[in-house]
């Protein structure tokens, strides 16, 4: 939670560092919808309605943060991270963080 009434979502790319030793990355980012619209629905880059944001890099560590201003801040948003890759038969492949809730109201300052 921020100052100006925003929710800061930060991450890390495990073992960033050897990142050479796995297929490339070709696409990172989050993906999140709003719970109340989500249903029982699990939520991917392919879930109708969710907004997905690439990241074109990150920081020197592995890290990276992105921020949203909800709607209301009692509003409870689903979220993912994900990473994905082209295996060798040339599928592209998803990885996904676990799902995490999260509403501007419900994060201590």
């Amino acid at each position: 939670r921020t100052d100006v009434g925003k929710i800061r979502m930060e991450g890390k790319f495990q073992d960033y560092k050897n990142q050479a030793h796995y297929y490339p990355v070709t696409m990172h980012g989050l993906v999140y919808q709003t719970k109340a619209r989500m249903g029982t629905d699990s939520l991917s880059v392919n879930t109708p309605g969710r907004t997905r944001v690439t990241f074109n890099g990150y920081k020197e560590d592995g890290s990276f943060a992105y921020s949203i201003k909800p709607l209301y801040p009692s509003t409870v948003y689903v979220v993912r991270a994900f990473v994905a890759y082209t295996n060798p038969m040339g599928r592209t492949i998803y990885e996904y963080s676990d799902t995490q809730y999260v509403s501007y109201n419900q994060l201590a300052k």
